[in-house]
């Protein structure tokens, strides 16, 4: 599928990929992840990080989206028993930009042409809003650098 090449050089600027794997990585412990989530007090979590995301009751995941410049920005969560999944979509002047399928893991293996597959697993509440947070950044960099003119 691909990734749109002013998309990869702002996601290389950010370095996403080892900030995502980081994540990943320190939070992986399959035996331990929540069986259930109460999705109440994921709202809440993700009230508190000051954006507006909608909750998706049909599909069950959150959504926002935001309008940078001329970007129209979408960041889902979808939180599931144990784990959670980051999905982005962009588009430039109402069309779509490519970003692979959009999944995170997915945007990594476009960009280091690798398979990915892992996801961040959650054993506490604690852990999924270290984890929101971490995202969120990454989310906030990412947009800021949509927001410089690009040079070259």
């Amino acid at each position: 599928m691909g990734i749109d090449r002013l998309l990869k050089r702002k996601l290389e600027k950010i370095d996403f990929v080892n900030r995502y794997i980081n994540i990943c990585n320190n939070y992986s412990e399959y035996e331990k992840s929540m069986n259930s989530v109460n999705i109440e007090k994921v709202k809440e979590l993700i009230n508190n990080l000051f954006l507006p995301f909608i909750f998706q009751k049909s599909e069950r995941f959150f959504k926002l989206t935001e309008i940078v410049n001329d970007y129209d920005l979408q960041f889902n969560i979808l939180v599931k028993s144990g784990y959670i999944q980051f999905v982005w979509y962009v588009k430039q002047n109402k069309e779509n930009l490519k970003l692979g399928w959009g999944m995170w893991e997915n945007i990594i293996e476009e960009i280091n042409n690798i398979e990915y597959t892992r996801k961040p697993l959650f054993c506490t509440y604690e852990d999924l809003e270290f984890i929101l947070k971490e995202a969120l950044s990454i989310y906030l960099d990412f947009k800021a650098e949509l927001l410089k003119q690009e040079t070259t």
